[in-house]
C-alpha cells in the first residue's frame, strides 16, 4: 500500500530548520518529537506532538509546519483521511499562507487516496456512492486549477485526474451492465452512449463501444 501511495504522492520536504523564537523549552522539544515521527511515518505521534503545540506559545510558522509535516506523515503512513483532515486544517488556520497551494495538494491525496482504497474490488460501496464521490474530487481538481494556477503540483495531479475518471467510467459501465442484464436495452444503450462521449479515453470507453453494439443485437 504504502508503494503505491508514494508512486502518486509528492515528497515534498517542508523546512525543518526556520528561525523562530519560542518562549520556553517544551514547544522546542515538541517539535522535534514531531519532526522525529514525522520520518518515522508515525501519523499518531505526530499528531499528538501537533495538538502540543497548538496548546503553546509558538509562532505561526512553527505551528504552520507542524500541520503540513503532520498531514504528509498521515498520508505516507496510510492514514490518509487523517492526513487530509490535517492539510484541511492548515487552510483553515493559515488561507494565505505561501504554502496553501501545498495543504490544498495534500488534502486531495488524502481525500483521494482514502476513496480509491474504498472504491476497491473488494469495496462493498455501491457504483452510484463512487461515482457521486469520485465527481466530487474531480471538482476538487477543478477549483484547485482555478486557486492555484502556477502551483507546481498541478503536474502531480494529473494522474489522479485520470486515475477518477477511469474509475467513474468502470462504475458507469457497471451501472450500464446491470441495466442490460435486467433487460432494460435503453437505459444501458444512454449510458454506454454517456461513457463514449464522457470517458473516451478510458478502457471503460471502449467496453461501452462493445455494449452498445451488443443491446443494438439485442433490440
Amino acid at each position: 500500500m504504502k508503494k503505491k501511495t508514494l508512486g502518486l504522492f509528492a515528497m515534498v520536504v517542508v523546512g525543518s530548520g526556520c528561525a523562530t523564537t519560542n518562549p520556553t523549552d517544551e514547544p522546542i522539544s515538541t517539535r522535534a518529537q514531531l519532526n522525529v515521527a514525522a520520518q518515522q511515518e508515525d501519523c499518531d505521534a505526530a499528531a499528538e506532538a501537533l495538538a502540543t503545540l497548538n496548546n503553546s506559545r509558538v509562532d505561526a510558522e512553527v505551528l504552520s509546519e507542524g500541520y503540513l509535516v503532520t498531514a504528509h506523515a498521515c498520508i505516507i503512513s496510510g492514514q490518509h483521511g487523517k492526513g487530509g483532515a490535517q492539510a484541511e486544517q492548515f487552510l483553515d488556520k493559515f488561507p494565505a499562507h505561501p504554502s496553501a497551494d501545498y495543504a490544498a495538494y495534500l488534502a486531495i491525496m488524502g481525500d483521494f487516496l482514502q476513496w480509491r482504497d474504498r472504491t476497491s474490488a473488494s469495496s462493498k460501496k455501491t457504483p452510484a456512492e463512487t461515482i457521486d464521490q469520485g465527481r466530487a474530487l474531480l471538482s476538487r481538481l477543478v477549483q484547485f486549477r482555478g486557486e492555484y494556477p502556477s502551483s507546481s503540483y498541478l503536474e502531480r495531479l494529473i494522474p489522479v485526474a485520470k486515475r477518477l475518471r477511469e474509475r467513474i467510467a468502470e462504475a458507469e459501465l457497471t451501472l450500464a451492465e446491470e441495466a442490460l442484464a435486467d433487460g432494460d436495452v435503453e437505459t444501458a444503450s444512454l449510458r454506454a452512449r454517456y461513457i463514449r462521449i464522457q470517458y473516451a479515453n478510458t478502457q471503460a470507453g471502449e467496453a461501452a463501444l462493445d455494449m452498445l453494439g451488443e443491446a443494438q443485437q439485442g433490440n
